[in-house]
């Protein structure tokens, strides 16, 4: 994968839990054009994404205040956001198709593994 042909990118990850969290900036951390960004739920996720300008995001659903879902549908409602690439955390195939009809982009399992982590974000910001 040719990270630099994509040149820099944000990402956010939204994880309310820290070790998760980590291991993610950990994995990605490799990656020299990439910066993360985080949030521990939906709420701060919805923050930062009017604040900053985000390029992709990661979207843990089971979190306290505001879940996964709440979250995709937020972002989908507002002009800034409703196009954002987002990935959704989850292996649940009924979790899957409720995202997708809130409108997820793509998803990656739980537990992470780096290359399918790493080619899931590349290819959806190669289409985005």
């Amino acid at each position: 994968m040719n990270w630099a042909s994509l040149g820099s990118i944000k990402l956010l990850v939204v994880e309310d839990d820290m070790f998760n969290r980590q291991l993610i900036i950990s994995l990605l951390n490799k990656i020299q054009t990439i910066e993360v960004v985080e949030a521990e739920n939906g709420e701060d996720a919805l923050k930062v994404l009017m604040q900053e300008q985000i390029d992709v995001m990661l979207l843990d659903l089971h979190m306290p205040k505001m879940d996964g879902f709440e979250t995709l549908s937020s972002i989908r409602a507002k002009e800034k956001t409703k196009d954002l690439p987002v990935i959704v955390i989850t292996s649940d195939e009924v979790e899957k198709r409720k995202c997708y009809a809130l409108g997820a982009n793509n998803f990656v399992p739980k537990p992470f593994r780096l290359k399918a982590l790493e080619e899931t974000i590349f290819n959806q910001l190669k289409v985005a």
